[in-house]
């Protein structure tokens, strides 16, 4: 038996308006990037746990190793959010300013110089004069330059900062090729408790979520029920730590044990309660985020003064 065409449009818009999800239609677009960090745990728990369908979004998400790939891709306008930290913002802000909004304070996380066990080495100063492996341009070389010069010491004439990407730095460290490497969580754990890495120096990392700032004007509310997609994940983060730690250790083949003390390293972490979670940048975040600026221009990695827009 054949259907007419009549009775083919009925039932295919029976299909449509009966067995899509309720909401789905009226969803909000939204594409994702985030980055092979820790930062990139809080994005892949959404994903899997679906926290931004819950909230109003019908959302892709694009992995990246690292950050620069993640903003040539916003740059080609192929993604709305991303999951990054102060210094790829400001570099995307000196070419597009106002282009970006920062939406989410997600917390801290880690990155440092280490040695192997061997290395007489005990502080930074004590590696005065050696080569220290690190990707320049980056947050980790701003808190590097940063504590050298603290010391009394110049960063270009007392030491020897290689240039290394971060997918990297793990391979240049177990091969020794420099004396020291500046590297971030999740590696930095793996290769202290796995390869026989000592830290030297420790700094906090700030991590973010920002979004196009067209794509909030052109989605009322979004931010706020973008940061309600976050805590979402950030409690599932606190009270189901394997769990959230087997999802990003199967993504990067990593020892989910590595990605779990990597995480606990972010006080957010920890907050079990959805109403204990305050995500919006306060002013102590404002006034940390300004004189990032100022360092980086200082440093010369950004030529000119940047300003954030905040929602």
């Amino acid at each position: 038996m054949t259907m007419n065409p009549r009775c083919l449009a009925i039932l295919a818009w029976f299909l449509v308006s009966y067995l899509t999800p309720v909401g789905a239609a009226d969803a909000d677009a939204l594409r994702i990037a985030y980055p092979s960090g820790i930062n990139g745990q809080l994005a892949k728990v959404i994903e899997k746990a679906a926290y931004a369908e819950k909230h109003g979004f019908a959302p892709t998400f694009t992995f990246f190793q690292y950050g620069p790939p993640m903003i040539e891709a916003l740059a080609a306008g192929q993604v709305d959010v991303l999951f990054t930290s102060l210094t790829p913002v400001s570099n995307f802000l000196t070419k597009v300013p106002d282009g970006l909004t920062i939406v989410a304070d997600v917390g801290k996380a880690a990155h440092a110089i280490v040695v192997p066990g061997d290395s007489p080495a005990k502080t930074l100063a004590d590696l005065k004069g050696k080569k220290i492996a690190v990707s320049l341009n980056t947050e980790l070389h701003v808190d590097v330059i940063r504590s050298i010069k603290e010391l009394g010491l110049d960063p270009v004439k007392d030491f020897e900062l290689v240039n290394i990407q971060p997918q990297e730095l793990a391979s240049t460290f177990e091969q020794r090729l420099t004396d020291a490497v500046d590297i971030r969580v999740p590696p930095l754990i793996a290769l202290t408790t796995k390869k026989n890495a000592r830290i030297v120096k420790q700094w906090p990392w700030q991590v973010l979520v920002v979004a196009r700032t067209a794509w909030l004007k052109e989605h009322s509310g979004a931010a706020a029920r973008l940061r309600e997609a976050l805590k979402d994940g950030i409690v599932h983060i606190a009270t189901k730590p394997d769990e959230a730690a087997a999802w990003w250790g199967e993504h990067l083949r990593l020892d989910p044990v590595v990605v779990k003390a990597s995480a606990d390293l972010n006080p957010l972490y920890k907050t079990i309660k959805r109403d204990d979670l305050d995500l919006v940048p306060n002013a102590a975040f404002k006034e940390f985020a300004d004189g990032w600026v100022k360092s980086l221009v200082e440093y010369g990695i950004i030529k000119k003064s940047v300003s954030f827009l905040y929602e």
